[in-house]
């Protein structure tokens, strides 16, 4: 009970922030490509095979968690939404927890709730998406660091091995370890034996969760990284649909949420202040480290990749925040009617925030959730092409594999789904599986070509004419997206 009454403000928050999920539950959600494929993958990894959709370039952390629930015949897409929403949950209370240890409860606080009033937040923790889920684990392994005095090799043992979780669930996550590592060998530099033996321990945890998975690419592929690579490469083919430039995440983020203004003090903070701990210095090398990468490393950005270091950005402008109050309330308190006051001034900005950031994250959140370009969160429709085509998908049972250009029909059916890659090698794949494949399912929109990528438009076109003629039209739909047109086809392959 002391637990909660020293927290009440935090729950009270949390309350909040869980309505504003179950809201957005209550609309119609469709599935986006990456909710297909973890689906997909969850589905082939634990039906060995036999069912869903696999890709090498996807860490296996959330499909093993998600597939778990689907072998245990549980709906894979309501139990990943509901554990998506836990890890949310669990993110926001690592962050108020990891403020109220380095600094004071309302650092603590204030970190949850610039999360909490970022209204884009609940674009992605209603989505079975990896980004959340790394961050919790990632933010559990730095909480077991900062939260014990005496770090033993026994506690950095298990702040690796959930380091390691997090890598395995979003690549880019292996950042969190390398700088953690980095911090503990500078931390002991000093003494060269604790340092080797502290980051030995850190090492071990971290690689007996990753080892198994490095030692099967070997055997599976010939060669241990092979997914890390093949990760790359897509990100760099689809860099012309995301590129914005090193100042994106700078300004998309102050954008949705003015309050992270005060990194800036933060930051300020940690590099001027002469008597700061070494401790609390770490929180500003992970900020460091993560903003470095994806802003002038990583060409391909969206806000959703922000969601890993998004605690993080927090952490820091809440600090800046809290330490500039309190400098402020000092050069106030010097006046002789501010000193009559007898409410404290930190109680009193406490509140005036809590209640100006709740109705900010109501007002902006509510305008973000309903603006027209996000398609995702849309009152139910009966003639929807794309339901109609997802519902003959459904319903469309085969024991035989299913050729698509769009994995995210994985979610919808148990048969064993192949992917057409892109147009450019469509045709290769579509021959070479075909006789073993019973349906073809083409949506034309899934797969993107560049406007200037000639080779690829006529590529397309080709194929759709092609597949067209060989096979037996069993469906067929069209709709336009956003001044697209889309055509959703289903076929019966005609073996030759």
């Amino acid at each position: 009970m002391d637990f909660i009454k020293k927290r009440v403000f935090f729950f009270g928050l949390l309350g909040f922030v869980i309505a504003i999920n179950l809201y957005i539950f209550s609309f119609k959600s469709g599935i986006w490509w990456d909710e297909g494929v973890y689906i997909g993958i969850s589905k082939y990894i634990w039906s060995f095979g036999n069912a869903g959709y696999f890709e090498v370039i996807r860490p296996p952390v959330l499909p093993i968690i998600i597939g778990a629930f689907w072998f245990l015949g549980f709906n894979p897409l309501v139990a990943g939404k509901i554990l998506v929403l836990l890890f949310f949950i669990g993110m926001l209370f690592l962050t108020y927890e990891i403020g109220r240890k380095l600094w004071d409860r309302f650092t603590g606080f204030y970190s949850a709730l610039l999360l909490a009033s970022t209204p884009f937040i609940y674009s992605y923790s209603t989505k079975i998406l990896s980004g959340i889920p790394a961050a919790f684990f990632a933010l559990l392994g730095i909480y077991l660091y900062v939260s014990n005095k005496k770090i033993k090799p026994k506690t950095l043992f298990f702040c690796g091995a959930f380091l390691g979780l997090s890598f395995l669930t979003r690549f880019p996550q292996g950042i969190a370890f390398g700088t953690l590592m980095l911090f503990v060998f500078l931390s002991n530099i000093k003494n060269m034996k604790i340092a080797l033996k502290n980051c030995v321990a850190l090492f071990s945890g971290f690689s007996l969760i990753v080892a198994p998975y490095i030692i099967y690419n070997f055997y599976a592929y010939g060669n241990a990284l092979l997914p890390f690579f093949a990760a790359s490469r897509i990100i760099d083919a689809t860099a012309w649909f995301h590129k914005s430039g090193v100042f994106f995440y700078a300004i998309e983020l102050f954008y949705h949420n003015p309050f992270f203004i005060f990194l800036v003090f933060g930051i300020a903070y940690l590099l001027y202040q002469k008597s700061i701990q070494k401790i609390h210095i770490l929180i500003g090398f992970m900020f460091f480290a993560y903003f470095s990468y994806f802003s002038f490393f990583l060409e391909a950005k969206e806000l959703r990749f922000s969601l890993i270091f998004l605690p993080y950005v927090a952490l820091i402008a809440s600090l800046g925040m809290n330490r500039l109050l309190k400098a402020m309330s000092v050069l106030i308190y010097r006046t002789d009617a501010i000193k009559k006051l007898k409410a404290s001034n930190a109680n009193n900005v406490f509140t005036v925030l809590f209640i100006a950031a709740s109705f900010m994250t109501a007002s902006f959140g509510f305008i973000t959730l309903n603006s027209s370009h996000l398609r995702w969160l849309e009152a139910p429709q009966t003639q929807d092409p794309y339901n109609e085509f997802l519902l003959f998908v459904e319903n469309h049972s085969t024991n035989e594999s299913i050729l698509t250009s769009n994995p995210t029909i994985a979610a919808y059916t148990d048969s064993r789904v192949s992917y057409l890659r892109g147009w450019v090698a469509a045709d290769e794949i579509y021959t070479r599986e075909k006789d073993m494949s019973s349906t073809l399912i083409i949506d034309t929109c899934a797969l993107d070509c560049a406007p200037d990528d000639f080779i690829c438009h006529e590529s397309k076109d080709k194929f759709i004419t092609k597949t067209k003629k060989e096979n037996t039209e069993l469906f067929s739909t069209t709709a336009n997206i956003t001044g697209r047109l889309c055509v959703y086809s289903v076929y019966e392959i005609n073996k030759a």
